[in-house]
């Protein structure tokens, strides 16, 4: 049985990583298949979003590494998991071997990898592994589909488990010394007239979210000399959903935000060839999305959607009006009223220099200034 435990504990430890490191690696030959298709239909070369995507996925060049290079590689990664993997098979051990002694009443070969006597936070300790682990799994996937998963990666897993279990004991002997005894009546009648350990719960919550349950214990403990939020600030700051964009639903949202991409501002400065290569959507929608979200970006919800009914869809689309001023002068008066509201007395000579000049402050952010020239780009593919 001890043998079987071990075979156990060692594939919970390796699988995860070999198999994170294979899908990086099938992710980067597909991502730059479709570089390749995406510089042969589209002509991007020397675009400046194009670079930066080329780059990532093309680093060292289509020849490879050397076998230097190789052997380096290899090296740093290796030593990165070596952590990671004692971690894991260590704990994972200790899991199966505390399940199999308390469950199944295996042999006393088992008895060397359990504590003696049982302690009651041994379950602590296996409920923190298990969500920690979850969470790990969740976290390299998530790297490997922004391609940014480094060996750093795994030294910070590893001390994610560690941290989440150790929060979790701290709960649970806190709780012991206090004698708290939280969970409601309905619990205890659903465990069959069992109280569960509340610290059971906390670590898994602990170890599932460490990051969040640090961020608590600095707000509530009042330590000096630590700098705290200011909750009241958050009041008036409110963060506008991808969902505003059209042709953006719950589904997507969901997918923008493995890509670090919570709400219309972090869009609006995303690149859109990047976002082309890594989600499964079109380059045309892409950019679209992103015109889109710096207009919500760059004047709000309500002027936005003000704007649209004048026939703005993306920042983008102010660029013709404000070019030529004089052609133009009864919808950039209707965009004065939108976007001004009175603020701004109108010129009597040019009543319409004002909302030029505020089209022409917004055009000059970098990130619109990059979608500006990917966007020059395609119009010339599609007009040959």
């Amino acid at each position: 049985m001890a043998t079987y435990l071990l075979l156990a504990a060692f594939l919970v430890a390796c699988a995860p990583i070999v198999s994170i490191l294979a899908i990086r690696r099938n992710v980067r030959r597909r991502r730059q298949m479709l570089l390749d298709q995406t510089t042969a239909t589209f002509g991007l070369d020397g675009d400046a979003s194009f670079e930066f995507v080329k780059y990532k996925y093309d680093g060292v060049g289509r020849a490879g590494p050397t076998w230097g290079q190789r052997l380096g590689v290899i090296g740093h990664w290796s030593a990165a998991a070596a952590p990671l993997l004692a971690t894991n098979f260590a704990l994972a051990l200790f899991a199966f071997a505390e399940i199999a002694q308390s469950r199944f009443g295996v042999d006393e070969a088992v008895d060397r990898f359990v504590l003696s006597p049982p302690q009651p936070f041994r379950w602590v300790i296996v409920t923190g592994f298990c969500a920690a682990f979850l969470n790990m799994c969740a976290d390299l996937l998530r790297a490997v589909r922004n391609f940014d998963l480094s060996p750093l990666s795994f030294l910070d897993a590893a001390i994610n488990i560690l941290l989440g279990i150790f929060v979790g004991l701290v709960f649970y002997f806190a709780f012991d010394i206090f004698n708290a005894d939280l969970l409601p009546n309905a619990f205890a009648q659903a465990a069959g007239g069992t109280k569960l350990p509340f610290a059971i719960i906390v670590a898994f919550v602990a170890s599932y979210y460490p990051d969040a349950v640090k961020r608590y214990i600095v707000r509530v403990s009042h330590f000096n000399y630590i700098k705290v939020e200011k909750t009241a600030t958050f009041n008036g700051l409110k963060l506008i959903p991808v969902e505003v964009i059209d042709g953006v639903d719950s589904t997507i949202r969901k997918r923008l935000e493995d890509y670090h991409i919570y709400c219309v501002e972090n869009l609006a400065v995303a690149n859109p060839v990047m976002l082309y290569v890594e989600t499964p959507y079109g380059l045309y929608a892409r950019v679209d999305w992103v015109g889109q979200a710096q207009l919500f970006s760059a004047f709000g919800v309500k002027k936005a959607a003000a704007l649209l009914d004048l026939g703005v869809r993306t920042l983008l689309d102010l660029e013709a009006y404000a070019a030529a001023p004089a052609q133009h002068q009864a919808i950039l008066k209707a965009m004065g009223d939108v976007l001004l509201k009175g603020a701004i007395s109108p010129d009597g000579n040019d009543p319409t220099a004002p909302v030029v000049g505020c089209i022409h402050a917004a055009l000059a952010a970098l990130h619109v200034r990059r979608l500006k020239q990917l966007v020059n780009l395609l119009r010339v593919k599609v007009d040959t």
